[in-house]
């Protein structure tokens, strides 16, 4: 198990929480992120297309 300090609001260390390695000791599918960004800005432009049909109306 992987330590990993904790801040508060002002950027202070208040004191530190023990991770599990089972689901942050991954290794990460740098394609399976891309492809999930790639997705949310998609949406994003979509829904921004959207407002401005309707504020054309």
């Amino acid at each position: 198990m992987a330590n990993v300090a904790v801040y508060n609001m002002e950027g202070n260390e208040v004191g530190t929480v023990e991770i599990s390695d089972a689901i942050f000791g991954v290794d990460v599918n740098e394609h399976l992120v891309h492809m999930a960004v790639l997705q949310q800005l998609a949406n994003k432009r979509s829904e921004e297309r959207r407002i401005g049909k309707e504020c054309r109306l």
